[in-house]
């Protein structure tokens, strides 16, 4: 049902208002308050290719070509009352522009507010032409001349356009190609007439432009910025930009997309090259860290092999001036122990030859104790040669632990190497103040003399060791009743694999070892030991012994609260194998 229509102090009545709007000369359309069609005359629908559609429609919807500037017009007019007239240049119908009248007159409620606008359009090109033409100007070759040249304009700023202007309907096939799709695609626009869009995108990315355009034309809202592979004519690819837009028909129906394209090509190759070069960047530069640590992981070698070959000298060193004297004790211990049981035997043969000496001499001999000292003698004599052979020992493990003559390949028994570590780390296994003496439990197997480097070996030995006296010692002392509690136990066992492999393992009773820890155990640099203590390069470097220099293998097994046992293979040859 049509609205009345106010006039002066009646209405129209909607029969009235229907038969004025029917016969109306001009285009007039009545919009409410929001710029909502009420009504509108019959030579408004016609223009609007005679759909009744529109109304309920917003009129900017409808009025496309009206920029923001009508927008702002059209609130005045309804804010202030204002009444506007104005002429403007423009296309008329499709394909024909020519010069339209607009007239924007605010209509009033009852209560006098501002109920909507009254919008008239009027075309006058036929007027102008007239005008012109009564000024003597040749004003209609004048008009034809100047919508000629402003037709030329437009379609040369398509033409000289950079970026390609597109139209394409609901079957996918184009509408119209500004001439820059030659450029772009080298294609003739007419080879490409009834093609489908969809022929020249790449497979990989039809799927993300199909569900682009769906979204567009279902919201109505443009897609900008969508990046996607078109193939070219010669069968290159290129990488093009697209924003685009649906387009409706006078109802409202979507009927394809308009839009604009550009080729980013060569931005996409740049970014590539970036991209390369950027990857490029982080492999040298993780290449150089790696070598950076390798750096660091050699020098900590160095650094720990030269403190090694330094301790090994003065091992050496001392073992050496230690074993002069000695073998010198030693020698003379034989001589001295004859030459006393001479002098004794020659006293009891005084004695049996003279059993009543002369008073002085039994004086003597009882503030002697004679009979005790003659006992004695040969205790004393005893425990000089066995203190004598102690030292010798001693001496010969420190040498052993040194190996300062064995740089190269050598076949020895790993256990002596063991026994030589032992006997150095001693003053670390007794008892001091703070702590009863380690237990040390020793099952040695049948291990055939192995080929390696003892004096590396023998630091893997010290370092294992070391770390397990170190967890002993920090067990002992967070116990709140040492004396209640189980002794400190080291186990060393050796045997000889199904798998031809010299197997060492060194087990502690000790707290055991996190996973979080134990997961990192053999990383340079890593310890979590107090600052001073540690350098975090003693496991790190056993481990390359073990691994690059004897190809064997090093393990660590450990659960918080259950000890930690470190496992020691070395490969054994063929041939020892079977010694």
């Amino acid at each position: 049902m049509l609205p009345a229509f106010p006039w002066g102090n009646q209405l129209i009545s909607p029969d009235l208002t229907e038969r004025f709007l029917y016969y109306a000369p001009v285009a007039i359309a009545m919009l409410d308050s929001n710029l909502n069609y009420v009504c509108a005359s019959q030579r408004w629908l016609e223009d609007c290719n005679g759909s009744n559609a529109l109304i309920g429609q917003s009129h900017l919807q409808w009025v496309s070509h009206q920029t923001g500037e009508w927008q702002l017009l059209y609130q005045r007019c309804l804010r202030e009352g204002l009444e506007v007239c104005r002429e403007e240049f423009t296309e008329i119908r499709p394909k024909a522009t020519g010069w339209l009248k607009w007239q924007i007159v605010p209509w009033y409620e009852q209560d006098d507010t501002v109920g909507g606008l009254l919008v008239t359009r009027e075309d006058i090109t036929e007027q102008k032409r007239a005008e012109a033409s009564r000024n003597g100007n040749n004003s209609s070759s004048s008009l034809e001349t100047a919508l000629a040249q402003s037709e030329a304009k437009f379609q040369r700023m398509i033409e000289s356009a950079n970026d390609l202007i597109y139209m394409i309907g609901l079957d996918g096939a184009f509408t119209y190609l500004s001439p820059q799709f030659k450029a772009m695609w080298g294609y003739e626009i007419e080879e490409f007439a009834d093609k489908s869009f969809a022929e020249i995108v790449h497979p990989e990315d039809i799927q993300r432009v199909m569900t682009s355009a769906q979204h567009v034309m279902q919201t109505g809202q443009p897609d900008t910025g969508l990046e996607f592979r078109t193939q070219r004519k010669d069968g290159s690819w290129c990488w093009i930009v697209c924003n685009s837009s649906a387009m409706f028909d006078a109802e409202g129906h979507p009927i394809g997309l308009q839009g604009i394209a550009r080729d980013v090509s060569d931005r996409k190759k740049t970014e590539e090259a970036l991209r390369a070069s950027e990857t490029e960047l982080r492999q040298k530069a993780q290449a150089l860290e790696a070598t950076l640590q390798k750096l660091q992981q050699t020098q900590s070698k160095l650094l720990q092999s030269e403190k090694m070959s330094s301790l090994g000298q003065l091992v050496a060193g001392v073992a050496h001036e230690i074993n002069n004297p000695v073998n010198f004790i030693n020698g003379n211990l034989i001589h001295s122990k004859s030459y006393i049981q001479d002098l004794l035997r020659l006293i009891q043969l005084y004695q049996a030859h003279y059993p009543t000496p002369a008073p002085e001499i039994q004086t003597e001999i009882e503030e002697i104790e004679f009979d005790f000292l003659v006992e004695d003698l040969n205790k004393l004599l005893t425990s000089m040669k066995v203190g004598v052979d102690r030292i010798r020992q001693i001496v010969l493990s420190l040498r052993n632990f040194s190996r300062m003559d064995e740089a190269d390949l050598k076949t020895v028994d790993l256990q002596d190497g063991i026994e030589s570590t032992l006997m150095i780390l001693t003053h670390l296994i007794k008892a001091n103040p703070k702590r009863p003496a380690i237990q040390i439990q020793k099952t040695y197997g049948q291990l055939p003399p192995v080929e390696c480097f003892p004096g590396q070996l023998n630091q893997v030995f010290m370092n294992i060791l070391v770390n397990a006296i170190d967890a002993l010692e920090e067990q002992h002392s967070q116990r709140a009743h040492p004396s209640k509690s189980a002794p400190s136990q080291i186990q060393i066992r050796t045997e000889v694999t199904a798998d031809h492999y010299a197997r060492i393992t060194i087990a502690d009773n000790g707290p055991g070892i996190p996973e979080a820890v134990r997961e990192r155990l053999f990383d340079p640099f890593f310890t979590t030991k107090p600052v001073g203590k540690g350098t975090g390069m003693g496991l790190s470097i056993s481990y390359q012994i073990i691994v690059e220099q004897h190809r064997g293998i090093l393990t660590c097994q450990s659960q918080p609260g259950e000890g930690t046992a470190f496992v020691i293979l070395i490969p054994l040859k063929q041939a020892q194998v079977h010694t």
